[in-house]
């Protein structure tokens, strides 16, 4: 039973929804400055490995020392979720990354830090990450009405974009005058404020006390991520929306390797005009966040979920047309509008029809391949976009993404177990 002081919350939105569920609101404020803390530690990070070595090939090499964690952890990861309680593994990761980063800004600032050793704490704090990423997404539903589900999954949306629109803001500044080491002791002060407001929250146990109780082997390790993933498979709506997740990641991630080109090469810009376009798709997609809920009352949540997913897929169709910076800014921003409805939406979906004991194995399944689905098709992207037009690439996405939505979201599966 979700922890909540209302006795009718049907429909909330806005500030109604955060004074309903007291418990929902600590810990959306301690992952939005957790989140704050993130985006300020990533260009902390990348501007050390900047002013060490100056190569942008090791800049690369961070960046993927931080994913792959994320991608071959990640469903064990849900094995700890569903096993082990979730709140004390949230606070356990939050103190553990906040040390972390410590040490890092201690060797920094004491001129002791190999390059190595960038490598190695970021693979460590991305462990440690990936370990409470399946119990953050499992504890959300928990502490919600169902009939609020779609709106605590788009104020989480919310969330996340404003503290990276604020920690990316904030993040010159800081590095200008407190240094690369201040920031990352900021960053350590987030982690710490993220496990204080975790502690405060009371949180359903969703663990058996068979689970508990029992040792975690590696054979059991592995007879309960089986048994996620039968979960995963025998479940058809499931199957459905773990595909468009993935999919949509699929065909999203390449925007961030051919937008510059396209900017600079197509229309003859600079990176100024590159970042307007940015800014203004990240408004859309605040402003797409705020409305989900409303959006979702007026035509209920199957059809916000297609329409979300299918402006994805014409922001990125009609790029083919764009011929100057506002007409990318256009299709950007038709594009960022439907992200967050679409997240919101298959999110709901699953936490719907997800038990709780198995919510962080299936969560995990989920975010895995999502994510695992980015460095394909960024590669793929780059491949492809120097045989053929960058504007003609953009087109050809936007129609098979199109396609894919339409035949996955038309089936009777997904037209029953949808609102």
């Amino acid at each position: 039973m979700p922890m909540t002081t209302a006795t009718n919350t049907k429909g909330l939105s806005g500030l109604s929804f955060f004074r309903a569920y007291p418990y929902y609101t600590r810990y959306w404020i301690a992952n939005t400055i957790s989140r704050i803390g993130d985006s300020i530690d990533s260009l902390a990070i990348m501007w050390m490995v900047l002013e060490l070595t100056g190569s942008t090939l090791l800049m690369g090499t961070v960046m993927v020392c931080n994913m792959l964690p994320n991608i071959f952890l990640g469903p064990f990861a849900g094995v700890l979720a569903d096993r082990f309680n979730r709140k004390k593994l949230i606070i356990i990761s939050d103190i553990a990354r906040g040390l972390l980063v410590t040490v890092l800004a201690f060797l920094f600032m004491t001129d002791r830090l190999a390059v190595w050793m960038i490598f190695v704490v970021t693979a460590l704090t991305s462990v440690f990450e990936t370990a409470q990423h399946p119990s953050r997404m499992a504890v959300r539903p928990s502490l919600v009405r169902p009939e609020d589900l779609i709106t605590s999954n788009s104020m989480h949306s919310f969330g996340e974009n404003v503290a990276q629109m604020i920690g990316l803001a904030c993040a010159g500044a800081i590095i200008a005058t407190l240094g690369i080491g201040g920031a990352l002791l900021i960053d350590f002060l987030t982690f710490m404020i993220s496990a204080f407001l975790i502690s405060l929250i009371k949180i359903p146990s969703a663990t058996s006390s068979d689970n508990q109780d029992a040792n975690l082997t590696v054979a059991r390790l592995f007879k309960d991520l089986g048994e996620g993933l039968n979960y995963v498979r025998s479940t058809r709506i499931i199957v459905i929306s773990v595909t468009l997740a993935c999919l949509t990641n699929f065909f999203f991630g390449p925007i961030n390797v051919l937008l510059p080109v396209f900017v600079k090469v197509n229309l003859n810009l600079d990176v100024a005009g590159l970042s307007q376009a940015l800014l203004i798709q990240t408004v859309f997609m605040l402003l797409s966040s705020l409305t989900v809920s409303y959006i979702v009352k007026k035509i209920g949540e199957r059809w916000a979920l297609r329409s979300g997913l299918l402006l994805i897929a014409c922001g990125y169709a009609l790029m083919y047309f764009a011929k100057s910076i506002l007409a990318v800014i256009a299709c950007i921003s038709i594009l960022g509008f439907g992200v967050p409805i679409a997240s919101a939406g298959l999110q709901t979906i699953i936490q719907r029809n997800t038990p709780a004991e198995k919510m962080g194995r299936v969560s995990a399944v989920m975010s895995t391949l999502a994510l695992a689905a980015i460095p394909l098709s960024t590669a793929s992207a780059g491949y492809l976009g120097e045989i053929m037009p960058i504007s003609t690439l953009f087109g050809l996405l936007g129609i098979l993404l199109f396609t894919c939505i339409v035949l996955l979201t038309s089936g009777k599966t997904f037209r029953s177990q949808t609102a």
